[in-house]
């Protein structure tokens, strides 16, 4: 199971405030993609499992694509307390400096979603446009009530608690369809222990838990794709939305794929998205989403000013209609 490591690109590390941060870059597309890891992640144990590596070779295909691992996490340095969001986003910057990409398309996942909108609206001139897929500006969104807040904070103790452990319950609340996979189980509860530790996740969720990013949302400015499931079992549907409505001119495309983070590609070959626990394709070939993120900005797309015709319809597949809410 195991890939050759000289296959894999080779790990780098940026500097940022002295902390060292890990980081891998690949591919000879001209369009670059730098990707916002949900939780803890390890970005070159990822490699091992065959689909992954299928994957992020996909990715390479078209793009040039970077992703690393977050300050605690990973092949990052991990003596440290996680830090907070502003830290986060100089250690994304550092990562880009270091790899020399002046500008990118920034993809946040889950956790990473309000660090990736932080950088947007703190450093517009780097960012080309932002897909925001599963995530929200804080696991504890204004509406919720006190039962829905503690319901929340009892199940992500459950994932601390089993951690790493024969009893983690990643796989069955992030990829149903994997649970059965012994194999995979088990790889993934070593690759959970090589992510970061139980203390570590536990200040993830607490930083989360912190909205920072929702007053900023309204003055956002470069082009936003907003993905999401329609089930997701971590962030409801009516989040998304929200999130969604508050970014100007921003585009959401709803799905009702099963699976939120997964390893499998479709037998149509759909792109997957993001390392470790990676998000299924779902009909929407990303080479596509990044083509046409790219129009938009280079051809000052009605879309980068809120107006004219959506960006989902535009990537709605053939013969299917998008109405701005659902795919």
């Amino acid at each position: 199971m195991a890939r050759d490591a000289l296959d894999v690109p080779p790990i780098r590390f940026a500097d940022s405030g002295g902390a060292r941060i890990a980081y891998q870059r690949w591919g000879d597309g001209d369009v670059h993609l730098v990707a916002i890891p949900p939780m803890a992640q390890n970005i070159e144990m990822a490699w091992e499992w065959p689909d992954i590596r299928v994957m992020l070779e996909r990715f390479g295909s078209f793009a040039t694509y970077t992703h690393f691992d977050k300050r605690g996490t990973g092949s990052s340095d991990r003596h440290s307390q996680v830090p907070g969001l502003d830290e986060r986003v100089q250690d994304l910057l550092a990562v880009m400096d270091h790899a020399g990409i002046e500008r990118a398309h920034l993809l946040g996942l889950s956790e990473g979603g309000p660090m990736t909108i932080l950088a947007a609206d703190s450093y517009p001139d780097r960012v080309l446009s932002l897909i925001l897929y599963g995530t929200a500006p804080s696991l504890i969104p204004a509406h919720f009530d006190v039962e829905r807040i503690a319901a929340g904070r009892q199940g992500r103790q459950r994932l601390i608690d089993t951690w790493g452990t024969p009893e983690s319950v990643m796989v069955d609340v992030f990829a149903p369809s994997l649970a059965d996979n012994d194999e995979f189980r088990r790889w993934h509860q070593v690759y959970e222990r090589r992510s970061s530790s139980p203390q570590s996740l536990r200040e993830l969720f607490d930083l989360y838990e912190v909205d920072v990013v929702s007053e900023i949302l309204p003055r956002l400015q470069v082009p936003t794709l907003v993905l999401h499931r329609t089930g997701d079992p971590a962030v409801p549907l009516e989040v998304a939305r929200n999130l969604a409505a508050a970014i100007p001119g921003a585009r959401l495309i709803e799905h009702d794929q099963r699976l939120r983070l997964a390893v499998l590609r479709d037998r149509h070959d759909n792109v997957l998205l993001g390392p470790g626990l990676a998000l299924v394709g779902f009909g929407l070939h990303l080479e596509i989403v990044i083509a046409r993120l790219k129009r938009l900005f280079e051809h000052d797309h009605p879309l980068a000013s809120g107006t004219g015709r959506g960006l989902a319809d535009d990537l709605a597949p053939r013969g299917e209609r998008h109405d701005g809410t659902r795919v």
